[in-house]
């Protein structure tokens, strides 16, 4: 993208007032010698120089009136017609700057490098030259190579080029990530004052890591740059390893994960902060500041979960993953003494009314307006809904009725049983009865397990009672335990395409066999992957107080992850679902008519 900056302005007035060619003899220079040189040797008339007076007049009136495209058409005439005037090379720097402020990019790189090659690296104008390259660079994207090019101004720049070079440096500096910044200043062998900023952010990024001798000397290094009053503040602050007392420490993530308490929780623990340890090394790679990690004990109860957060408070946890379960998140949620924001993995209910608490695994109605926009688009048009009173059930039959009955269908009847109900003959002879177009199943795993079989058992499926399921139906934990038998058929969604594995799970998948030196065997750790990363997201944009950082949670939208595409809307976390029909443990893709 071109850059135009109005400060530059009076800086190329200043230099253009500066720099009228003399007149002379028919050849050559007079005895009163050019400021500027000609472009290129040879003879010159008076008649040419008077050309060349006139047209650049023009161009320093256009200049002047911003008129950037008359200001390149008169320079450029110089340049084509009358290289050999002196004092022609100040038309060489007007065309340079108004090719590039007109996105003539091609013009003002030439013009911009013929520059640099007339006047040598100790000559200002060399200097005004890389800058107006510099700025190319960036426009065509080029940022790394435009970053080295600033950095890097020869001895000898004006005051106002430095300044112009290290505005452009203070406003690219936050968009670079640490492996960004590394590759610029290794490139820049023998920095410029303009680099001050890259040196500042690059100690910054160093400290945070814990490389306090590379810190040190980017601060000493900034400090020989004559840096301004807040920049030399931060570089010394490098030097004395006191960087905390300015710019607060770095983000703390706190994961309430039980590493004691029963061997069930204790393993999805593990497994839990084995995929947050992933998401944390990869933010190390490019962050800045990355965010530091510390696990605290829950033990698997509600009361261990209490006094670890309050522990995790004390010491100014950024954010936090977990509790694993819903009576924890509920507690610790209401405990906290500020809404620091909370993503458990694997909590199937959020505590209502209660302000930046989410979960992975929480309520999430799309799944099932979505199977109530198939139902209703497919002409099933009467259904029956069965499902056990639990919260994460009866909230999906609630959206699925509420969706469907919008679309002009009818809900036949619910059939709510008892959670622990293992024996469903009494729902299926209703179903039966009613004959529906369609049996609504919003269960989860174990539900799948007990009612799959005796939907196909009670002969359900030779009635044409089509089956639709929410979102369990299709994990893999659940196909591999249920006879196909009982399953295929079954409309249900996915948050992977055709159950396809998304880019950000596979290399979920790579760098967690990378790190922990063995091969992913569970979905478990990507949980924990997607809780960090998401929170990482989050904190990558600035956010001070944890209200800055709900609001950007409150902002996530289509977030990539490696258990699904994820969104926060009315205050929950939900994924992107596709509809898919079971097929002997596969999923196939379903084209809603």
């Amino acid at each position: 993208m071109r850059r135009t900056r109005s400060h530059l302005l009076p800086l190329l007035l200043f230099l253009l007032s500066a720099c009228t060619p003399a007149g002379g003899p028919e050849s050559g220079p007079g005895p009163e010698a050019a400021v500027e040189p000609a472009i290129a040797s040879g003879p010159s008339t008076s008649d040419d120089r008077s050309a060349t007076a006139r047209l650049l007049d023009e161009a320093r009136d256009a200049v002047a009136r911003r008129d950037w495209a008359g200001a390149a058409a008169a320079s450029r005439t110089v340049v084509d017609r009358y290289a050999a005037v002196p004092g022609s090379s100040e038309a060489l720097r007007i065309l340079a700057r108004a090719s590039l402020e007109t996105g003539d990019l091609e013009t003002a790189r030439v013009a911009a490098e013929q520059t640099t090659e007339l006047f040598g690296a100790g000559n200002p104008r060399h200097a005004e030259g890389q800058l107006v390259l510099g700025e190319v660079d960036l426009a065509e994207g080029d940022t790394l190579r435009a970053a080295i090019r600033l950095a890097s101004l020869p001895p000898g720049a004006e005051a106002s080029t430095v300044a112009d070079a290290k505005a452009i440096l203070v406003e690219l500096t936050p968009t670079l990530d640490a492996a960004s910044l590394d590759a610029i200043l290794r490139r820049v062998p023998s920095p410029s004052p303009p680099a001050v900023p890259l040196l500042i952010e690059s100690g910054v990024t160093l400290h945070f890591q814990g490389d306090a001798s590379g810190a040190a000397a980017a601060g000493q290094s900034a400090l020989a740059l004559n840096p301004s009053s807040d920049e030399a503040r931060v570089a010394q602050a490098l030097v004395d390893g006191t960087v905390e007392e300015i710019l607060g420490r770095a983000p703390l993530l706190a994961a309430l994960l039980p590493a004691t308490g029963p061997p069930s929780l204790t393993e999805f623990g593990t497994l839990l902060e084995e995929g947050v340890q992933v998401a944390i090394e990869m933010e190390r790679e490019g962050a800045r500041r990355p965010a530091q990690l510390r696990t605290l004990d829950d033990g698997g109860s509600v009361q261990g979960a209490v006094n670890q957060l309050q522990e995790a408070e004390r010491t100014g946890a950024s954010a936090f993953i977990g509790p694993l379960l819903d009576d924890a998140l509920a507690a610790t949620a209401r405990n906290r003494r500020r809404a620091v924001p909370m993503i458990s993995p694997t909590a199937r209910n959020v505590p209502e009314g209660v302000p930046a608490v989410y979960s992975l695994s929480g309520p999430d109605p799309r799944p099932a307006r979505m199977l109530a926009d198939y139902a209703a688009r497919s002409g099933l048009s009467r259904v029956v809904l069965m499902y056990p009173r639990i919260p994460s059930s009866s909230f999906e039959a609630d959206a699925f009725r509420a969706a469907f009955e919008s679309a002009g269908g009818t809900v036949l009847r619910e059939l709510a049983y008892p959670a622990g109900t293992t024996y469903f003959e009494n729902d299926m002879r209703q179903v039966e009865e009613l004959v529906p177009d369609a049996l609504v199943l919003p269960l989860q795993a174990p539900d799948i397990e007990l009612v799959a079989p005796q939907v196909t058992f009670f002969g359900l499926d030779t009635l044409g009672v089509r089956v639709l399921g929410t979102s369990e139906w299709g994990r893999r934990e659940v196909l591999d335990v249920v006879d196909p038998r009982h399953t295929n058929g079954v409309v249900t969604v996915s948050p992977f395409l055709a159950g396809r594995q998304p880019p950000a799970a596979t290399e979920f998948q790579t760098r967690y066999e990378a790190l922990h030196r063995k091969t992913l065997r569970s979905n478990v750790p990507a949980l924990g992957f997607d809780a960090a990363r998401i929170l990482l997201e989050a904190l990558s944009g600035g956010a001070r107080s944890a209200e800055d950082l709900d609001r950007e949670l409150s902002g996530l939208r289509n977030f990539p992850g490696a258990t699904g595409t994820f969104s926060v809307e009315d205050g929950l976390l939900v994924r992107e679902h596709f509809l898919v029909r079971l097929e002997n443990r596969t999923m196939l893709p379903v084209i809603v008519p």
